[in-house]
């Protein structure tokens, strides 16, 4: 394992001065991830040019790629009173794009599995960073527990990172406490409840568990609710709670969004005064004020959800977006249920996939804020071919409406293309067209749809005979993943 010497640890004392005078000028307030993205996108415009300008002066210009991103890697955990303290049950990578002022949010799942190499064990991603401090703690056994924390925090993004194909800047980790008291500092939170949750073994202190239940429909929810409307997993799958986690941020935004001035300064008072010794990062006091400059920039119109589940599809049946992993046998894993990648057999890491994904999120990012929809018109002979391409796209996150059943015929009525291309109807929908043109090797030209085939969608791949099916993994390699 590399060992690198870390940064200063962040000095508290210092960011609370600093957030405390951006409060006094009518900023929501500001820290963690889920604050540096969420509570600026809360401020109102006309506060904005004050907060601005304490920022630019209290703050320096957060790491960042070659592309200008600032990726961070956001950490669940619990807390003394609960089992497995340091497992980071909650794991969201975040990309900031200043330039388009969006932000990507891909949430990871507790139980996906990691093979062990020689710088990581066999286990769950969700164990990596309990790994990680007890490692450096053996490798650094005079350090303080703030240093030994940088360390681990490190080494668990160096891992993850490698692991996606996504170069990350820094980590903020938050642990049961802190949510439930920024929570509880909003006066709660109102969600609707998407389906009900019924969960017989939720972990009510360490060592006991209890009943959990929410009805569907709308609920207002306190921290301690809140928390285990995130955490609960047996109610429920891991990818449900992953969506849930994502809910939260989202009414989070809202309720502050919804404050008065005075309210947001009361709570950034409650929120800091509460939450101050339950949040690490490995980002500087300045690089988390810049990093903040950048979040007042963000536009709520402009944010990203996605995440990772089991709903890859099969020929013939629909699969649904982040559909990269499947439930490996627990006779295999001492009894344990745990998610592994999908792999092709010409994939030597086992990670290629979500690689290939992730690339698309962060580098691409501009197809999924255009929200266009996408259609797959089979002209050609291999109806398999055409529906594991209708697939593909959906696995990546697009948007696919079905082909209409007179165009899915069309070559009944007209002689079969020779060679496939892509269509697209307005100029606004030519990046898109492009982008499925270089990755498929198609010819793009605009085209207005025919009415008569009822063929609405804003961009169409229409499949010719020369139409040979392969993965995105497979030819959505190097400049056309990641530009």
């Amino acid at each position: 394992m590399t060992k690198r010497v870390p940064h200063a640890v962040p000095s508290q004392p210092d960011i609370r001065s600093l957030i405390m005078r951006i409060a006094l000028l009518g900023s929501a307030g500001l820290l963690i991830l889920l604050l540096v993205i969420v509570v600026p996108l809360s401020i109102p415009a006309m506060r904005m040019t004050a907060v601005r300008t304490v920022l630019a002066m209290a703050g320096a210009a957060p790491p960042h790629d070659s592309h200008g991103y600032t990726n961070v890697l956001l950490l669940g955990t619990g807390d003394k009173n609960h089992d497995g303290a340091d497992l980071t049950d909650t794991m969201i990578l975040a990309s900031i794009d200043p330039s388009t002022r969006s932000v990507l949010m891909l949430s990871i799942p507790r139980d996906l599995y990691l093979s062990g190499n020689k710088d990581v064990p066999d286990g769950r991603i969700n164990s990596l960073y309990v790994y990680y401090k007890g490692h450096e703690r053996f490798e650094h056994p005079h350090d303080t527990d703030d240093e030994l924390t940088h360390l681990a925090l490190t080494d668990t993004a160096d891992a993850i990172s490698v692991r996606f194909g996504i170069p990350i800047q820094g980590v903020i980790k938050a642990d049961f406490t802190a949510f439930v008291n920024a929570v509880n500092a909003l006066g709660g939170v109102d969600v609707v409840v998407q389906k009900p949750i019924t969960d017989y073994s939720y972990p009510i202190k360490e060592g006991v568990t209890g009943l959990f239940h929410m009805d569907a429909g709308p609920a207002h929810l306190d921290g301690e609710t809140a928390l285990k409307f995130a955490r609960s997993r047996h109610g429920g799958t891991d990818f449900d709670r992953s969506q849930r986690q994502q809910q939260l941020i989202d009414a989070m935004s809202l309720k502050l969004k919804n404050m008065s001035r005075v309210q947001q300064i009361e709570f950034v008072s409650s929120f800091w005064e509460s939450v101050l010794s339950h949040v690490q990062t490995t980002f500087s006091t300045q690089e988390i004020l810049g990093l903040t400059q950048i979040g007042t920039e963000l536009s709520t119109q402009e944010v990203i959800s996605a995440g990772i589940n089991f709903n890859a599809g099969s020929d013939y049946q629909d699969s649904g977006a982040g559909g990269f992993l499947h439930s490996a046998d627990p006779a295999l894993y001492q009894g344990a249920d745990v998610l592994l990648p999908t792999t092709l057999p010409t994939d030597s890491t086992g990670w290629k996939q979500l690689q290939t994904y992730a690339g698309f999120l962060v580098y691409h990012r501009d197809l999924y804020l255009a929200h266009q929809h996408m259609q797959v018109i089979n002209q050609s002979a291999n109806a398999l071919a055409a529906y594991r391409l209708e697939n593909e796209i959906r696995r990546y996150g697009f948007i696919v409406d079905p082909a209409p059943k007179a165009a899915a015929n069309a070559k009944t009525k007209k002689p079969l293309l020779a060679q496939s291309f892509v269509t697209f109807q307005e100029d606004d929908d030519k990046h898109v067209a492009s982008f499925f043109g270089t990755l498929l090797g198609m010819n793009v030209s605009q085209q207005s749809a025919d009415p008569a085939e009822g063929t609405g969608a804003a961009v169409r791949i229409i499949l010719g005979k020369d139409y040979k099916y392969q993965p995105f993994e497979v030819i959505g390699t190097g400049s056309i993943v990641e530009k």
